[in-house]
């Protein structure tokens, strides 16, 4: 439930922030975007005090950086393989017809 209410808070800010910086500053479309990144911003800021507070488990520290060859070898052969699927359905698209 508390996402829920994080993003209601956002939402309010969010229209609170508009009118104002709408109507009283003036800042028309612009104001509208800094005021949705200021509430963007403070529900992340609140998620992940929640998170920090609430999951322990979700804490990262130094050691969950450790650089592991096998893993990274594997994540290679996986994107690698992606990616040839990719170039192989791309190039199937440009031989089809538009019409």
């Amino acid at each position: 439930v508390t996402p829920l209410i994080y993003l209601v808070i956002s939402s309010l800010v969010n229209v609170g922030l508009d009118y104002f910086f709408i109507l009283n500053l003036h800042l028309g479309v612009a104001g509208a975007a800094y005021a949705t990144v200021i509430a963007q911003f403070l529900s992340v800021v609140l998620c992940l005090i929640r998170i920090y507070r609430g999951f322990p488990i979700l804490h990262v520290g130094r050691e969950d950086f450790q650089f592991d060859r096998e893993q990274l070898w594997q994540l290679y052969q996986n994107g690698l393989s992606m990616v040839q699927l990719y170039c192989s359905l791309e190039s199937i698209s440009w031989e089809l017809p538009l019409s």
